[in-house]
């Protein structure tokens, strides 16, 4: 993530945004965010069956961010952090199939993490009536 946007190091105030992206992986509140992200992940691909579900659930961790002050492009810099960790991970296995579904997630968890930090900062209200998946 920090290689593809090193300014998101900024909004993590618990490190040295100078700080090697090597060293950072070992920062045990690092860990624990990335951990929470994987979790979060996880949680979302569980709630298939009910994407409303899923829907508010993103809604509120994008929320969540504007306590930090996160920038909203910032979201942006996770898909391909993430599809690259994908790739490693599965390495031979990886396919386009698998890109193409996991670049779907992404954009969708971005997307609405997006919508949640505006309705937080005031910037447009969502409705449950305008939600269309």
């Amino acid at each position: 993530l920090f290689e593809i946007n090193p300014a998101a190091k900024r909004v993590f105030t618990v490190f040295d945004a100078n700080e090697d992206s090597k060293e950072l992986s070992k920062c045990p509140h690092f860990r624990g965010h990335a951990l929470r992200l994987m979790q979060s992940v996880d949680t979302i691909i569980e709630m298939n069956y009910d994407i409303r579900s899923s829907y508010f659930l993103i809604l509120t961790i994008g929320s969540r961010h504007a306590a930090y002050g996160v920038p909203g492009e910032y979201f942006e810099s996770i898909p391909p952090a993430y599809l690259y960790m994908v790739k490693q991970v599965l390495g031979k296995e990886y396919n386009k199939k698998i890109e193409d579904a996991w670049s779907a997630l992404m954009k969708f968890v971005i997307n609405t993490m997006k919508k949640g930090l505006n309705e937080k900062k005031g910037k447009r209200k969502i409705s449950v009536n305008v939600l269309k998946l």
